[in-house]
């Protein structure tokens, strides 16, 4: 399942990340400083995001990787690795990525974070700030980039729930009752048997399915 997710990080933290970017050369992950001075800070915004929270369960992400690409860039199919640092204390299973664009969409032409899901190839391209996660178990690429910079922050996550259609009932099953308490905004109708009985369940279904 693809899920989007918006503002997920703030402007003023965007500009701080942007700032470490000139030493980043064409299609380079780098790891220092932007890894050590940022990824904590992306993590920690993605961590008190509730979207991303009840949309992956997330137990553990990995350290993050920034791209940047700008036109002429290797164009690159690739596919999370499925653990990461096997057999060290730190060992986590990838079951999902995420990716978090960082560059205004208007200031760069293509560029676009295209996944291979199992249906038909999906190309996303989100304003700065917003993020993407997807199964881990699909390939993706960034597209060619024909004008500008496009800059991303990638990590792999590992859920609680390691199904992928499990993931997917239970963001669904939360996304309903969201939309049902949107329609009733005053709290009017929050003891309402059904919406009770969904939480319940969902919440059964989590302690059933999780690991940890």
């Amino acid at each position: 399942m693809i899920v989007l997710l918006q503002n997920v990080l703030r402007a003023d933290q965007i500009s701080a990340i942007l700032a470490d970017f000139s030493g980043v050369k064409d299609g380079e992950e780098s790891t220092y400083p932007l890894r050590e001075q940022h990824g904590g800070a992306i993590g920690s915004a993605l961590m008190s995001h509730d979207p991303f929270v009840n949309a992956i369960l997330p137990t553990a992400l990995t350290p993050f990787q920034f791209d940047r690409r700008i036109p002429g860039s290797v164009v690159q199919e690739r596919m999370d690795t499925s653990l990461f640092q096997l057999g060290m204390p730190q060992a986590m299973r990838v079951d999902a990525v995420c990716v978090v664009f960082l560059s205004d969409p208007s200031r760069y032409g293509g560029g676009e974070l295209i996944m291979d899901s199992s249906t038909v190839p999906m190309p996303v391209k989100l304003p700065a700030g917003n993020a993407v996660i997807f199964p881990a178990t699909d390939f993706y690429t960034m597209a060619p980039v024909s004008g500008g910079e496009c800059r991303v922050a990638i990590c792999g996550i590992q859920s609680a729930v390691r199904g992928t259609r499990e993931r997917e009932i239970l963001t669904e099953m939360w996304v309903t009752l969201n939309d049902f308490k949107a329609l009733d905004p005053a709290g009017r109708h929050t003891q309402n048997d059904g919406l009770k009985f969904l939480g319940k369940a969902r919440s059964n279904l989590i302690r059933l399915l999780a690991e940890t």
